[in-house]
């Protein structure tokens, strides 16, 4: 049958650049982790830091593309990161629970 290509939506495109931007994993660990290549990855690191000159220009039809998607992917980190913090805090609950009644 005929193959077709998967389609990213920018949300997620704007996610994994911002991601890729922070360097806070390398492409390969990103890749792996969202089953990306890494040139695909490094061409949207690119997109999006080319397209941060827009957000500046004054013009709005350069940047309200990539600042809805930028915006959209900040707005998912922070849920991520309220999440592991919910997550964190769950955990510290029930090992101060399980302290106090071996004291």
């Amino acid at each position: 049958g005929k193959v077709t290509r998967k389609r990213y939506s920018a949300e997620f495109k704007a996610k994994v650049a911002l991601a890729a931007m922070k360097g806070e994993q390398t492409l390969a660990e990103l890749g792996a982790r969202h089953g990306i290549h890494q040139a695909m990855m490094a061409s949207w690191k690119r997109q999006a830091t080319d397209g941060l000159a827009g957000i500046f220009s004054g013009k709005p039809d350069d940047s309200k593309g990539l600042a809805r998607a930028m915006k959209l992917a900040r707005n998912q980190t922070l849920i991520s990161a309220k999440s592991r913090i919910l997550e964190f805090t769950d955990v510290f609950i029930v090992f101060s629970a399980a302290a106090i009644t071996h004291i």
